[in-house]
């Protein structure tokens, strides 16, 4: 014959399922998020590294000994070189936005990376003082938790890289 404490045993099985399911889903989603961002940010690193390596302005080197970048040619190997990386790993970006700075001084562009979260330093303008190449990527995730939460079936996750062309010194 059932017991009184039977109808609240079952209660509590129920509530501690419940909350393993919980903590479950959002693990799994924080989970994804941060793979994705950690592919996002290699992807990013190796497009800005290739930029600036392949975008190397030679003829200015010889004429004014300084580095400097071919701002078309810097560009577009950052370009392709996301474009293929983000291809093998099976990454799809929302939003995909290169900038090169191609002057030996460097110099500083505006609002970007567009979401200022997307670099660690939180700051509103990129700047530097060499040339210098930067991309930023953002890529939405599949949700599983989160999109209970605030009612979207994914979250942006946002990255930024940059890599500049130091100077040699004899």
């Amino acid at each position: 014959m059932p017991s009184r404490d039977d109808g609240q045993a079952l209660f509590w099985v129920i509530l501690g399922l419940l909350i393993v399911l919980i903590v479950g889903a959002g693990t799994l989603d924080v989970y994804q998020c941060e793979t994705t961002r950690a592919g996002l940010y290699q992807v990013a690193a190796e497009a800005s590294l290739i930029g600036v390596s392949r975008g190397r302005d030679w003829s200015y080197y010889t004429v004014s000994g300084q580095w400097a970048l071919d701002n078309d040619v810097a560009y577009a190997e950052a370009w392709a070189a996301a474009q293929m990386a983000l291809a093998q790993r099976n990454l799809t970006a929302v939003d995909l936005q290169i900038a090169v700075l191609p002057d030996p001084s460097g110099g500083v562009v505006a609002e970007f990376p567009p979401v200022p979260r997307a670099d660690l330093g939180q700051a509103s303008d990129w700047s530097t003082d060499e040339p210098a190449v930067a991309v930023y990527i953002a890529a939405d995730v599949s949700t599983t938790f989160f999109g209970w939460i605030n009612a979207s079936d994914h979250v942006t996750v946002h990255v930024f890289s940059a890599a500049g062309l130091a100077a040699l010194q004899p």
